[in-house]
């Protein structure tokens, strides 16, 4: 009996060890340098939706736009690429600041129209 015991673990122990491959990286991540200017990044998928901050190093891949802003400033959107286990290294921009004053309004498309002068009513 011990020998049959014998014969059955060494058997068991064969030399078939099964490989086990590591599973593919399916995600990207962008790397982000220090932001002493106090920006607020929106990073945003293509369908619009926004990435939140704790997702940066698990991005689907495919293309992303990041949006640098502060209040006082103008905006800039820069797009990129995530790819399947590589990094983006975004940088911050230098904003301009917006310099725009007087009177605004926004017409029916949406776009702000400058008011320049009050209209002339003497031709009523």
């Amino acid at each position: 009996m011990a020998a049959l015991t014998s014969v059955l673990l060494l058997a068991s122990c064969g030399g078939n060890t099964p490989v086990v491959n590591p599973p593919a990286v399916t995600v990207g991540m962008v790397t982000l340098p220090a932001n002493p200017n106090g920006y607020t990044l929106t990073i945003r998928d293509s369908a619009g939706v926004v990435v939140a901050p704790g997702n940066y190093n698990t991005l689907t891949p495919g293309t992303y736009t990041a949006t640098y802003s502060k209040d006082g400033f103008i905006p800039e959107t820069q797009t990129f690429t995530a790819t399947a286990g590589g990094t983006t290294n975004l940088v911050y921009p230098t904003l301009r600041p917006n310099t725009v004053s007087g009177a605004f309004y926004m017409d029916a498309s949406g776009k702000m129209v400058a008011i320049t002068s009050a209209p002339d009513t003497s031709r009523n």
